[in-house]
């Protein structure tokens, strides 16, 4: 029996010459189907703005949902409680099973649950890739089976990471909106970025030190970063700064 790589690169030749995300998608299902897969989905999403915390604001590069699965009331239910986004910093792993971010041992996951089993699935994978510009890409498999050996679970993981480079490579929705700082949180930003202190920042701008603060702390949120460095950082990726 041959190893993960293998396998990964095995499935990989199906989809790598397919010119659009969806064809892609389709292929990269297809595939693993035999080994229980009912319905996947690719999204990309920007951290700032509190859109870690929501699917609402991904874009999705391309999904194939189980049969019912539009309209129904159990979807909705999934979608509102999703814990996905937002689950693999929590659980520091870029890659981890449905399960492990909603435990089925717990009572407040059972309606979850229950209706994840309307559509015939039993557990799922989510793979995460992390850009220096703030950016996620997940890949999420439902499975109506969860039966994987560590061969092919390690397998999926490879090929979801080569999956994510195609999609985001073939796809004009890829590129998400950059966030808009406003020009004084550009200018406060600018500043932190020579060193300079809050209130070193204020005397520059003629503003006041706790609005110095406020302004650079806005945009660390937009930008989705914990520290200033972090902000600046990917502003600068983002050909801003």
């Amino acid at each position: 029996m041959s190893g993960p790589l293998q396998l990964a690169l095995d499935i990989v030749s199906r989809f790598e010459l397919a010119r659009t995300p969806a064809a892609a998608g389709r292929l990269f299902y297809e595939a693993l189907q035999p080994l229980g897969a009912n319905g996947f989905g690719a999204r990309i999403y920007q951290t700032g703005d509190d859109a870690a915390g929501s699917d609402a604001t991904a874009v999705v590069l391309a999904q194939i949902l189980p049969a019912q699965w539009r309209g129904s009331e159990s979807a909705a239910l999934i979608e509102r409680l999703n814990p996905l986004p937002g689950a693999a910093r929590r659980l520091c792993r870029p890659s981890f099973q449905w399960s492990d971010a909603s435990p089925k041992t717990t009572k407040a996951w059972g309606a979850y649950w229950e209706a994840f089993a309307e559509h015939r699935i039993s557990d799922g994978i989510a793979v995460h890739q992390f850009s220096p510009d703030g950016r996620i890409s997940r890949v999420s498999v439902g499975f109506e089976r969860m039966a994987l050996s560590p061969r092919e679970r390690k397998a999926i993981d490879l090929v979801a990471y080569a999956l994510m480079d195609q999609l985001r490579a073939t796809s004009p929705r890829a590129e998400m909106p950059k966030p808009k700082l406003t020009p004084r949180e550009r200018d406060c930003l600018a500043l932190a970025a020579q060193g300079f202190a809050d209130p070193a920042i204020g005397d520059a701008l003629g503003i006041a030190t706790t609005t110095a603060h406020f302004h650079v702390e806005n945009a660390k949120r937009k930008l989705g970063a914990v520290t200033r460095a972090q902000a600046v950082a990917r502003y600068v990726l983002m050909g801003e700064l």
